[in-house]
């Protein structure tokens, strides 16, 4: 930094030439645009509500939720604004409202959020946001929850629609998802069986008789 006294490297701990010219090199950017951001505000245009809202010390172990860390990342690496939010706060001043994994569904968050779309707004949710688990009650995303998925992994497969760059091919996720059925909305991509399953040896029970203490079964090749 200007006004730094400098000293040379040495096996005493002194202060190195070379690492403070780099700090210089640095925070001399810094210094340049400091008068340009006293009284400036950032503009956020992006809520991402928080599971913490939900969570209970008798359920969860109140750390930070993976889904919640998961989705700043993703917008900090795209250099997004954003604003981590609960449901009782101001949706309007918001462009979107994304939804991580673990938004519990209410009537009331579901209303809030249909009244926020009236109003020129966009919802993503993620997992089990926003879905009554019951599979009884209409949400915002236009589709009912149908369980957990069946497969301990789930592949996608791309289209023209989404990631059209993508190779025409099944692609692997790196957790299993909820298993969905559209009701009042339009199927973007779908899910497709893992590979092995669909060419799974079937085992089915065959007339069961005792061979030297277990059943035998008949495998079918499908």
């Amino acid at each position: 930094m200007p006004g730094v006294h400098r000293r040379p490297t040495s096996p005493l701990g002194e202060l190195s030439e070379a690492g403070y010219s780099l700090i210089e090199q640095v925070y001399g950017q810094v210094a340049k645009k400091e008068p340009y951001c006293f009284g400036a505000k950032a503009i956020t245009e992006i809520g991402v509500l928080t599971p913490e809202e939900f969570y209970t010390s008798k359920d969860h172990d109140l750390g930070l939720p993976p889904s919640l860390m998961g989705t700043v990342r993703i917008l900090q690496e795209l250099s997004l604004q954003f604003d981590i939010i609960d449901s009782e706060m101001d949706f309007s001043k918001y462009k979107l409202l994304i939804l991580p994994d673990h938004i519990q569904y209410s009537t009331y968050l579901n209303e809030r959020l249909e009244n926020y779309i009236r109003q020129g707004g966009k919802v993503l949710g993620s997992y089990q946001s926003n879905l009554d688990l019951s599979g009884q009650k209409d949400n915002v995303f236009g589709v009912r929850y149908d369980g957990e998925s069946p497969y301990d992994r789930d592949f996608i497969l791309p289209n023209e629609v989404v990631a059209s760059e993508l190779f025409p091919e099944p692609y692997v996720m790196y957790e299993k998802g909820a298993a969905v059925e559209a009701d009042k909305a339009q199927i973007l991509m779908s899910s497709v069986k893992p590979y092995l399953i669909e060419k799974a040896i079937l085992t089915v029970p065959t007339s069961m008789h005792h061979h030297q203490g277990k059943k035998e079964r008949r495998q079918l090749h499908a």
